[in-house]
């Protein structure tokens, strides 16, 4: 089991929470409900969240590292080929308001949707 702040989207009324969680392949898949995919961030933080999260019409989460993520996501350690436990210092820097962006894409919201909501953003994805 490892430490990792993990971010829902019904989030609970004081936001992310701090979760121990398996570092097992199931595990991982059944906290964002579904493929994972890992994505790279600073300081040797990686955020792992569904991969087909905007096939799948999984709700808008947020954006983290210019990433639209849909559905819930985690984040984690990386140490090389594994994830480890968030330190301390890790978690305080993890606050709901440094993961957003502030550059939120003006044609969609921040959603990765188009204005139907039907196909993809083209400004996001090109």
């Amino acid at each position: 089991m490892i430490r990792a702040l993990v971010v829902r989207v019904v989030a609970a009324p004081w936001g992310p929470c701090i979760e121990h969680i398996g570092t097992d392949l199931e595990s991982m898949q059944k906290i964002v409900g579904g493929y994972v995919e890992r994505i790279p961030m600073n300081n040797g933080l990686e955020l792992w969240c569904n991969e087909e999260g905007l096939m799948l019409d999984l709700p808008f989460n947020r954006t983290v590292a210019g990433h639209h993520i849909h559905g819930d996501f985690f984040i984690t350690r990386n140490a090389g080929d594994s994830s480890i436990d968030l330190t301390d210092a890790d978690l305080a820097l993890l606050n709901p308001a440094e993961l957003e962006d502030e550059d939120v894409c003006s044609t969609c919201e921040g959603t990765g949707r188009n204005a139907e909501g039907d196909d993809i953003c083209q400004d996001c994805f090109k």
